[in-house]
């Protein structure tokens, strides 16, 4: 069991079909992009970012097309489609429980720090 995990998830928030040339036949074809909400979730935050990452699957076979390997208008049409999601409605950055106490502790040994030398200085 490990002691300090973090998880990685994507929520699919919209699904396009759209007709563009494939990288993997060469031919123009009926493409999905889905656009999804990338989250990460520790023992002490959680973090959900601004702008959706996305993927591209052939509609005919649902083979997944690699990013390294989208067209320029496959790009154009991602960056135009994540515009109208951006940003996403919870994104941002959270302390959990134990972040807020961990940020506690932190806040009452500087203080009580603080305190001791203020103390001596007086």
């Amino acid at each position: 069991m490990a002691a300090y995990t973090t998880v990685y998830t994507y929520r699919p928030i919209a699904n396009v079909e759209v007709e563009l040339t494939s990288p993997l036949s060469g031919r123009v074809e009926p493409l999905e992009l889905t656009l999804y909400a990338y989250k990460v979730e520790s023992m002490l935050y959680w973090a959900v970012r601004k702008s959706p990452t996305a993927s591209y699957r052939v509609k005919s076979t649902g083979e997944e097309i690699p990013a390294a390997h989208w067209t320029d208008e496959m790009e154009a049409f991602y960056k135009e489609r994540a515009a109208a999601y951006t940003p996403i409605p919870d994104a941002g950055t959270y302390l959990n429980f134990f972040g807020k106490m961990i940020l506690g502790l932190v806040g009452v040994v500087i203080l009580s720090t603080l305190w001791g030398i203020l103390s001596e200085l007086l």
